[in-house]
C-alpha cells in the first residue's frame, strides 16, 4: 500500500515489522505483502524447511516488535489458527531426508536451489506450453469439433503442471520468474485468489473446519461437522463437471471483492485496486475460454458448444486431480501437535506406477509429498514418496495410496451427500 510504514505479521506468539524486509525476503515481497495482520507461523515454519533454520530465525529476529506497537483493530481482528509443536522427530527426519537428498543428487546447488525445476521439467513446461500455443490457434481459426475436447486438455495438461508449481515458488528460486510463469496459462482462478485461497489457507490448514476453504463456504464446514449433507444429490454432478472452474474464477472473485474473503471465510490482502485488476482479468479470460464464440461463431448452437464445453472439461480435470484426495471422511482426522503428520494423515496419493496419471494431475498423485514440502517441484516427488512411505512407518503415521484416481469418487460422494 503506497504510504505504508509498517507491515506486521504474528509468528509464533510474536508479531514482527517485515516493511523494511520486503524488499529482501528471497520468496518475494508479494507472498509477505499478501499475509498482513495474520498469524503466519505455520507458513513461516513450513515454507523455510529447504534452508538454514537457525539462520532465518536469527534474521527474523531484527524486526520483532512489542504488541503495543501493533494496531489494536489488527490484534481483534487476527484470525485464530491451531497452534503446533515444530520439534517433533518426525519433522526432523522428514527435513533431514529431504534436504540429504538434494545435497547427494545435486552437488554444488544449495538445497532450496536444488528443490526448484530440473532440465527434464524444463523440456516438460517447452513442449506443452508450444502445444498450448498451436491448440489455441486452431481452437480460434477454425471450428473444428475437434478442438472442443482436445483444446481444454492440453491447456489443463499445460496449465495444472506450471501454474501449480509457479504458484508454489516451486519453479525457479526467482520470485519474479514464477510470478510471472503464473500469468504464462489460460488458468481460470486468478493467481491473487488463488494465493489467498489455496496457499496460505488450504495448504497450513488442509481440512481444518473454518479455515480451509476447499471444504466449502462456513455453511458447509457447518454441515460436515454436523455430519449433513454439504450438497444435494441433482446439484452434485452439475457443478462439478461444469460450474466450478467458473464458480471460482467469475462467481468467488467478484463476491471476495466485495465482502474482502475468499469463499466468504479467508480474508484477502492485497489493495482494492489489485483486486479489481484480478476480476476484470478472469471476465477476460473467460471470454478468451469461450465468451468470445458467442459473437463470432456462425450458429448458435456451435456458440453454445464452445462456450460451455471447454470450460466443463477443464474444470472435471481440475475435480478429478484436486478434489478427491481429501474431501472425504477419511481425511478429517483430528489436528494433532504435530503438522506433519497431520499433513501426511489428511491426504492420500493415488496411481503412483502411472505415468499418465502424473502428467494429467501435475503431480498431485503425490498429494501426501506434496502437503509435506509444498515449494518442491513436483519431478522431485517420486524420488522421495518411498523415503516418506518409509519415515511414515517409523512414526506410526497412516500413510494412504489408492490404486486409481477414480477410487476415490465413492468415499466423495458419500462426504458431499451423506449417501
Amino acid at each position: 500500500l503506497l504510504g505504508r510504514v509498517n507491515m506486521f505479521v504474528k509468528i509464533e506468539g510474536s508479531w514482527y515489522d517485515l516493511e523494511p524486509f520486503l524488499d529482501k525476503h528471497p520468496g518475494g515481497r508479494k507472498i509477505l505483502e499478501g499475509v498482513e495482520g495474520r498469524d503466519v507461523t505455520v507458513l513461516y515454519k513450513t515454507l523455510h524447511i529447504t534452508g538454514d533454520e537457525e539462520k532465518i530465525d536469527s534474521m527474523r529476529n531484527k524486526f520483532k516488535v512489542p504488541d503495543s506497537k501493533v494496531p489494536q483493530k489488527m490484534k481483534d481482528d487476527l484470525l485464530e489458527v491451531p497452534s503446533f509443536d515444530w520439534n517433533t522427530p518426525f519433522r526432523k527426519d522428514l527435513k533431514d531426508m529431504m534436504q540429504n537428498y538434494f545435497i547427494k543428487n545435486y552437488p554444488g546447488l544449495s538445497v532450496r536451489a536444488a528443490s526448484k525445476v530440473n532440465t527434464e521439467r524444463t523440456l516438460f513446461y517447452s513442449i506443452t506450453f508450444l502445444l498450448h500455443l498451436v491448440i489455441w490457434y486452431y481452437h480460434y481459426t477454425s471450428w473444428n469439433p475437434w478442438t472442443l475436447l482436445l483444446c481444454p486438455f492440453i491447456e489443463w495438461i499445460y496449465s495444472v503442471n506450471l501454474f501449480h508449481d509457479a504458484t508454489h515458488g516451486a519453479v525457479t528460486t526467482s520470485p519474479l520468474g514464477n510470478h510471472i510463469l503464473q500469468y504464462a496459462t489460460y488458468f481460470l482462478i486468478s493467481p491473487s485468489m488463488w494465493f489467498t485461497q489455496h496457499i496460505i489457507s488450504h495448504h497450513p490448514f488442509t481440512n481444518i473446519l473454518g479455515l480451509d476453504p476447499d471444504l466449502g463456504r462456513p455453511e458447509a464446514h457447518e454441515s460436515i461437522r454436523q455430519k449433513k449433507p454439504v450438497w444435494g444429490k441433482g446439484f452434485l454432478v452439475t457443478f462439478w463437471a461444469i460450474g466450478y472452474q467458473s464458480f471460482l474464477g467469475l462467481v468467488l472473485s467478484f463476491e471476495a471483492l466485495v465482502t474482502n474473503k475468499w469463499n466468504d471465510l479467508s480474508p484477502l490482502g492485497g489493495t482494492f485496486q489489485g483486486k479489481v485488476a484480478h476480476v476484470f482479468g478472469r471476465f477476460v479470460m473467460h471470454f478468451l475460454w469461450g465468451g468470445w464464440a458467442l459473437f463470432f461463431a456462425p450458429t448458435w448452437t456451435l456458440a453454445l458448444l464452445y462456450a460451455v464445453v471447454p470450460v466443463s472439461i477443464f474444470g472435471l480435470c481440475f475435480f478429478l486431480s484436486t478434489q478427491l484426495t481429501h474431501m472425504n471422511d477419511g481425511a478429517l482426522n483430528p489436528v494433532c501437535a504435530d503438522w506433519y503428520k497431520y499433513q501426511a494423515e489428511s491426504a492420500e496419493n493415488f496411481n503412483l506406477s502411472s505415468t499418465f496419471v502424473t502428467i494429467f494431475t501435475g503431480g498431485l498423485n503425490y498429494q501426501i509429498e506434496h502437503h509435506l514440502f509444498p515449494t518442491l517441484n513436483h519431478c522431485h516427488l517420486a524420488h522421495l514418496q518411498p523415503m516418506v512411505q518409509k519415515l511414515c512407518a517409523k512414526h506410526n503415521v497412516d500413510y494412504k495410496v489408492r490404486d486409481t484416481m477414480l477410487g476415490g469418487l465413492p468415499a466423495y460422494y458419500h462426504f458431499i451427500t451423506r449417501n
